[in-house]
């Protein structure tokens, strides 16, 4: 997944969540994470791919908050 492709998942992902598609939201944001964590095990770790992790992940606890899954979004939040 190119740099270009990681910008047009988060656009995607900040669209969805500002008309408050939060479960729309969380998929494409747990499906990127899914093929970029593949990826980083496959290629190796850079720093692109670890601030897109980081990204996915602060998306994802805050989709996780606003469908009052409490204990998820934490997890999300927590290093």
């Amino acid at each position: 997944m190119g740099i270009q492709d990681r910008k047009l998942i988060e656009f995607e992902c900040q669209a969805l969540f500002r008309a408050k598609q939060y479960k729309s939201c969380e998929l494409v944001a747990s499906l990127a994470l899914s093929k970029v964590q593949a990826e980083a095990n496959a290629l190796g770790c850079s720093a692109n791919i670890e601030l897109f992790v980081a990204i996915l992940e602060e998306i994802l606890g805050d989709c996780a908050d606003a469908l009052g899954n409490f204990e998820e979004a934490i997890h999300f939040y927590r290093p």
